[in-house]
């Protein structure tokens, strides 16, 4: 703890190595949240340490990164060297989960547009069936009437 009475984090991973994780985050085109999410992290803050070097890539995490991005060359993450992806690799599983993420919501919306409307047909026809059958009791009362 400092004189301020805070925790003060030992720095235990390279800042160069979580800028090279934030540009593999940036690459994905995920939100810091995303990428905890992604990454399984318990603490969502966790990819904020590692950007920022208090914390440092596990074997765990390099496991998952693989995983996350096929071709990412692991060289490049931790030396600088070279070229983040291997030649010819690049986005696919995760940008093909991203995109479809992305059209299940524009399906949603969608979906939520529609039962809107189907609310709507469904109360306007149950209107007319009450106005139809009080129209017949009405027809019904004035043709005893007379």
């Amino acid at each position: 703890m400092n004189k301020e009475g805070n925790t003060k984090f030992k720095k235990t991973g390279d800042p160069d190595i979580g800028q090279r994780f934030d540009q593999v985050r940036q690459y994905l085109k995920l939100t810091k949240s995303e990428m905890s999410q992604q990454m399984d992290f318990s603490n969502s803050n966790y990819v904020n340490h590692i950007i920022n070097g208090t914390r440092s890539l596990t074997l765990k995490h390099m496991v998952r990164l693989s995983q996350i991005l096929k071709g990412l060359n692991f060289h490049w993450l931790f030396k600088g060297e070279g070229e983040m992806m291997h030649s010819g690799q690049g986005l696919d599983t995760l940008q093909q989960l991203h995109e479809l993420k992305t059209k299940l919501a524009e399906t949603e919306q969608l979906a939520n547009g529609l039962d809107r409307e189907r609310k709507v047909l469904f109360d306007t026809v149950e209107l007319l069936t009450r106005r139809y059958l009080l129209d017949e009791v009405i027809d019904s009362e004035t043709s005893g009437e007379g």
